[in-house]
């Protein structure tokens, strides 16, 4: 199986007690099944980009770089209204973690790419990838936009907030990139006190949960390598299991993530990956007015994701 079809179906790892633990491992189970089918069963060609946004966050070929106030599908400017409400909402939680702006760069072994811009003012996202034609964005409380040409408007659907998905999405990048889990745990279990679920924005979470620290141990070997951003030498780890061979995690000079490799070669998925890192830009994105749309499976995961049952 293809890396980036797992990483679409992640699936959630939030507690180290034995108790949320079997309750993880039932909810994983169903999520995944339940994701399976959503992906298969995908409705709505143009309403459907906006969740086709989340789920295939590793693909894409942005041409223009980022920041220009001309790509391809950015909302019209000049109205002088905000619509992004939901930077409204637990304020001060969100900007306690969402720190600064970051650009996420992805590639995968075919050479497609999708490139994430966050914008930590607007607590808002915008992706570019190749298999969309415009520019899909994301806020705070989990809404995807997509723009319909067939409607002429931008609409937007709520799949990725309910709570069910922000515990199954995070999570096979743990089961299979082999991320340390206790820092993704840890900082999930804080969002959800505070009413705020995590992995809204995908991979741009990872920018402010891990740190050199996170990756010591006998899974990894340290060494040192030219820093990305200039000055000096900055830890790179290696992964150690044969599967993962050529695997690695680099942080640059102020202890930030910078990439990660992923070479992955087991019974789950056989595939290479890269994720870029970068914070030097100042991101701006502008949430466009939009119409939200339900999706056919858009209490998917509230039906099908009873722990309760067996």
């Amino acid at each position: 199986m293809k890396l980036q079809t797992i990483l679409a179906l992640l699936v959630f790892l939030a507690s180290g007690s034995q108790v949320q633990g079997q309750f993880l491992k039932r909810l994983a189970k169903k999520a995944e099944k339940a994701a399976e089918r959503t992906v298969l069963n995908r409705a709505g060609e143009e309403s459907g980009k906006a969740t086709d946004s989340a789920l295939d966050s590793l693909l894409g070929t942005p041409e223009d770089g980022g920041n220009a106030g001309a790509a391809k599908g950015t909302p019209q400017g000049g109205t002088g209204v905000d619509y992004n409400t939901a930077k409204l909402i637990n304020t001060d939680a969100k900007r306690s973690f969402y720190t600064m702006d970051v650009v996420v760069h992805t590639v995968n072994s075919k050479g497609e790419t999708t490139d994430s811009y966050f914008d930590a003012e607007e607590l808002a996202m915008r992706m570019e990838a190749s298999r969309n034609d415009a520019s899909m964005f994301t806020d705070s409380e989990g809404f995807q936009y997509a723009y319909n040409d067939r409607e002429e408007r931008w609409e937007k659907t709520g799949l990725m907030r309910s709570e069910a998905m922000s515990f199954m999405l995070p999570a096979m990048s743990m089961g299979i990139l082999k991320l340390p889990e206790g820092p993704m745990m840890e900082a999930t279990q804080r969002f959800h006190e505070q009413g705020v679920n995590m992995n809204t924005f995908l991979l741009v979470e990872w920018a402010f949960i891990y740190s050199p620290e996170d990756f010591g141990g006998s899974d990894f070997t340290r060494t040192l390598v030219p820093c990305p951003d200039g000055g000096g030498d900055c830890p790179k780890f290696s992964y150690e299991d044969p599967e993962y061979q050529g695997s690695y995690v680099v942080f640059d000079s102020e202890g930030r993530l910078s990439e990660i490799h992923a070479r992955v070669d087991n019974q789950m998925a056989q595939d290479e990956g890269t994720y870029s890192f970068s914070y030097d830009r100042d991101v701006q994105v502008q949430i466009p007015n939009a119409v939200e749309v339900k999706q056919p499976f858009d209490n998917l995961f509230s039906r099908g994701l009873n722990v309760d049952d067996n």
